[in-house]
Order: structure tokens, then sequence, then C-alpha cells
């Protein structure tokens, strides 16, 4: 099943437990990983988010395959280390909105998502770069990266999607938009903007003033990685 697709059967865990299901699902990931075929050598429950970052780039020199439970910031945070290397990246979406996995339809339930790491196929994605930052999903620039960035932990941890727009809500109320300058290379428009956002993951930082100016050539690098 998984040898003629080339997916790794061993792997190490990283799951971010300040993220809204990780500590819940931590024990329950280590269970259906080991059921499904998946051997893990090892697993990380990791309490300080400030940490995933390094724990994940000592996990990609000592397995074929790591997979990190945690949202979009998670990922956001730990994408970057899988660039040009030949390790898999594999996603539990143990977050609040989990926009990733929702655009790549991986389930957001702990069974299917575990399913997907065990039976499924490694896919290739574009990643985007911005500044020396890359994104998997998506970047965005204005009001929603504010929102997300200074949303109170356990609003979202207990409300969830609806923590998102009753703290969009509040901060909504003080916004200022910003201008925002867009150039093909053939035309330019300037407008007035609360937000900007391009699919293709971690928000560039707020603006609450001054201009903003994307290039013709928008600095956005493509690289190729894998995902499971």
């Amino acid at each position: 099943m998984n040898a003629p697709q080339g997916l790794p059967t061993e792997a190490i865990l990283i799951v971010n437990t300040r993220s809204r299901r990780g500590a819940e699902a931590f024990d329950e990931a280590v269970e259906l990983l080991g059921a499904s075929g998946v051997t893990l050598i090892d697993s990380r429950s990791v309490k300080d988010p400030k940490r995933i970052k390094e724990e994940v780039k000592d996990a990609i020199g000592k397995a074929p395959m790591v997979i990190v439970g945690g949202g979009d910031g998670t990922l956001s945070s730990t994408i970057d280390q899988f660039k040009d290397r030949e390790t898999v990246f594999a996603l539990l979406p143990l977050g609040t909105a989990n926009s990733f996995a929702r655009a790549l339809g991986i389930p957001l339930e702990l069974p299917g998502a575990v399913d997907v790491i065990a039976n499924g196929r490694p896919r290739r994605i574009d990643l985007g770069c911005i500044d020396g930052d890359y994104f998997g999903n998506s970047a965005a620039i204005g009001l929603s990266p504010m929102i997300a960035r200074s949303v109170p932990h356990r609003l979202k941890k207990y409300l969830g999607r609806v923590g998102y727009a009753v703290w969009a809500a509040k901060v909504g109320v003080g916004f200022r938009p910003f201008r925002l300058t867009v150039e093909d290379g053939k035309t330019c428009a300037t407008l007035w903007a609360s937000e900007d956002a391009r699919y293709g993951g971690r928000g560039v930082p707020a603006v609450r003033d001054g201009d903003w100016r994307i290039p013709a050539e928008c600095a956005v690098a493509l690289a190729p990685g894998r995902l499971a």
C-alpha cells in the first residue's frame, strides 16, 4: 500500500499542545498512528509554541517523515524547515480555523487525518515567499492578520471560529484603512483597503498606516515541497 507510493512508515510526531485541540488529541494521535501502521521514532508534546520551529528542525534530520499537529499558526512557523528537504511533511489539523487542511481536503477529524498520513500519497505543493518567509496556504496584510496575531488564546480555544468573529468586531472598530498600490506590469491602481490577501500560512505583520506597494513581480517565489 504505502511502499509503492514512497510514503514513509516511520515518523516523528510533534504536537503543539497550545493549539485548540492539541493537548487533548496528543495521546489519541499516538495510539491511532501506531494502530495504522506508522512507526513513531519519537513523539513530542510541545507546550511552548516558540519551540515548535526548533523541534521540527531537529526532527527533520532524524526521520523520513515529520507529523506536525496544530493549527495554521503552527504550520506557518514550521513550513520553512521543509523547503529543499526530502523529509515528508504531514499534518494533523488541531487548530481553530485549519484553513490549510481545508484547502487540501484533509479531514479535520483526527481518525481521518491519520488515515491520510498512513494510507495517502505524497503530493508536491508550491510555497509562496514574502521577505524570506515561506507560506503554504495564504498571506495577508491588514485587518485579518491583526486579528489572528492578537486574538486571546483562551477566546479561540473555547469559542473556536466564533471567537475570531467576536475579536474581529472588537479590533475592527479602531482599525484604520491603508493605501494599497497594486501593479501588474501594465497598469497601476491605488486604493484604500482594510486588508489584502493572497491565496497560496503566516500573515504578514498588520499595517495601521502608511502605504503598501506590491510590485509587478510580487516578490513571490515558488518552491516545491512534499505533503502527505
